[in-house]
């Protein structure tokens, strides 16, 4: 199933145009996308723009008790939920292992940096418990957008995990930038949206 989930259509430019390779992959993506209310308000006010975003966005695969992010972990990109269930976990996931956690801290303490990345996948051991303060879902969701619109570090409040077979998409704040470069009427939107988010933090 994974292997077969991987592999996402790929267009032959040769086959296609360029504009209708754009308009395959919104009507694939654009279901998920538009549930977050700045990505609706863009396809409204830009379809081209929304293409983009929707063709930029990173798709990826995890199996199920993989960890996709930590709490207290920096999230540096929006994380839109597609397929799949899912779990929010508000306490730290507690290991049942001695020997594993003190192997993870000596792993943080060689290699310091991958404290600040936001997607180094672990998968839990068989012994791995979670406490009951903990939220299964299904359907689309949105973390971390915030580094999308603000250069302040922004933590994790929660860990999300895997409960099946899921997928996701990754969009960062370069991404946005490319696809609203010669826009400049939507970038003054999401900017005005992006001060009012902000404020409300």
């Amino acid at each position: 199933y994974k292997l077969s989930i991987q592999g996402t259509s790929q267009f032959d430019p040769a086959l296609i145009s360029k504009k209708l390779e754009m308009e395959l992959i919104q009507s694939q993506r654009s279901s998920y996308f538009t549930v977050y209310p700045p990505w609706k308000l863009l396809f409204q006010m830009s379809t081209e723009a929304f293409s983009a975003i929707c063709r930029l966005a990173n798709k990826e695969i995890f199996a199920k008790g993989e960890v996709i992010f930590s709490k207290g972990t920096y999230a540096t990109s929006m994380i839109l939920t597609a397929d799949g269930t899912f779990a929010l976990v508000r306490e730290d996931v507690d290991e049942s292992s001695e020997d594993e956690a003190e192997d993870e801290e000596e792993q943080e303490e060689e290699f310091p940096f991958t404290r600040k990345m936001p997607h180094i996948r672990r998968r839990l051991s068989p012994n791995t418990t979670h406490s009951n303060k903990s939220r299964e879902f299904s359907e689309v969701r949105w973390f971390g957008d915030t580094g999308l619109f603000t250069d302040e570090p922004f933590q994790h409040q929660e860990t999300l995990l895997t409960m099946s077979f899921c997928e996701v998409f990754i969009i960062t704040r370069p991404m946005v930038q490319s696809c609203l470069q010669d826009s400049p009427r939507v970038m003054h939107m999401l900017s005005t949206f992006a001060k009012t988010y902000t404020a409300q933090l």
